[in-house]
């Protein structure tokens, strides 16, 4: 990594509040991938995680898949931001599919290194996983409101009627239903 790519690190939102002696410990857990070109796959859903990414130039396509084995895309990321950082928290396969839009490099935060750090107790791991923890909670906030706006003039009644009326169709993947259905069922209800 070059002086260049810490100083960029350094004005990232993710790194402030991160003193020089903790970054530095930081900086050595990441990587500068080489440049990719479009369409290049970084994680599919249900990969292992091995790391964040943060996006140097370029942009990434954030997709879920669908179960005809397409793709939904729920975001585009830019310079500066971050993707599968929740795998520096806890080790779990990747959530969405995250491939690159445009020519694209990425900086990888190394899973194994970081880990490695937060056991010894270094604090500007810890204050990444604040951070972490921080947009974590602002995206579920956002998925509330989008959920309540959804919502908006349902009575509580139909509601009911209309989740418990909804159940899978026998045949294909997904049984024919929509994202919203499925979504349903996330929270306990056929």
């Amino acid at each position: 990594m070059t002086q260049d790519d810490i100083e960029y690190l350094k004005t990232l939102p993710r790194f402030r509040g991160i003193g020089d002696t903790e970054f530095m410990g930081l900086a050595r857990c990441v990587d500068v991938l080489e440049p990719m070109r479009p369409g290049k796959v970084l994680f599919e859903q249900g990969d292992p995680s091995d790391g964040a990414y943060i996006v140097r130039s370029g942009q990434l396509t954030v997709e879920v898949s669908m179960p005809d084995g397409s793709g939904r895309v729920v975001a585009h990321l830019g310079p500066g931001t971050m993707v599968g950082e929740l795998c520096l928290i806890e080790d779990a396969p990747r959530a969405l599919r995250v491939k690159t839009a445009v020519p694209t490099v990425v900086m990888r935060v190394d899973r194994e290194r970081f880990e490695a750090l937060r056991r010894k107790g270094h604090s500007g791991a810890y204050k990444l996983i604040r951070s972490i923890a921080l947009t974590v909670c602002d995206r579920l906030r956002n998925t509330n409101m989008q959920i309540e706006e959804k919502w908006q003039g349902v009575t509580a009644s139909s509601t009911e009627m209309e989740v418990v009326r909804i159940k899978p169709q026998a045949g294909g993947a997904g049984g024919g239903l929509s994202a919203w259905d499925r979504l349903r069922g996330l929270f306990g209800r056929d």
